[in-house]
């Protein structure tokens, strides 16, 4: 009986700790952005990523600055792809590089419903980069929309990394489907607006 009852309470603290770690885990991801800072974004070339900087990080605030300004990066894609109605949002997200790649996430709406756009970016010590285009690059950025199914709208599931993992029902009782493609924006397009 002690021994089942030592076992119980083991198995009890150790799921406590694995909850500690992994909201422990969330807080050390939540980064600020600062969408007001414009400045022209940088070229790097480092031992493993070469691309433009698009934000840099101030580890002691935990703040974002991007390089860019968010306003003009939404009217060029506004103006140049066809591809939203409405940009509802444009955010980063940034993660430690142990723990994945960070992201660029553009969400609104087309035609269809929601939709989003996800480019991987790279930590760089400080900096947040947008690789430079080559082969592998239009697998970098993924088309996500969400379709309404008897349900009034839609909104994106993400991880605890800020990737795009689903769609949810949030008016209403039905579902969303969940779709994802590539090259539906060309990555070297985007790249261009940081040129």
């Amino acid at each position: 009986m002690k021994k089942a009852n030592l076992a119980l309470l083991l198995s009890i603290m150790l799921i406590a700790a694995m909850a500690i770690f992994i909201g422990c885990k969330k807080k050390s991801n939540g980064f600020n952005q600062d969408m007001s800072r414009t400045a022209q974004p940088q070229k790097i070339s480092g031992s493993t990523i070469s691309g433009k900087v698009i934000a840099t990080i101030n580890f002691t605030t935990g703040d974002i600055a991007p390089t860019y300004n968010a306003n003009d990066l939404e009217a060029y894609l506004l103006g140049n792809f066809g591809y939203f109605n409405t940009i509802g949002n444009i955010e980063l997200t940034y993660n430690d590089p142990a723990n994945g790649v960070s992201y660029l996430t553009v969400t609104g709406t087309d035609d269809s419903g929601t939709v989003a756009i996800q480019v991987d970016i790279f930590a760089v010590g400080t900096d947040l980069v947008l690789q430079e285009p080559n082969d592998d690059t239009d697998e970098l950025i993924r088309r996500h929309a969400c379709q309404e199914r008897y349900c009034t709208a839609c909104a994106f599931n993400r991880n605890w990394l800020g990737r795009i993992t689903g769609c949810e029902c949030t008016i209403g009782t039905g579902i969303c489907n969940h779709i994802i493609s590539t090259g539906v924006i060309e990555y070297p397009d985007l790249y261009a607006y940081f040129d």
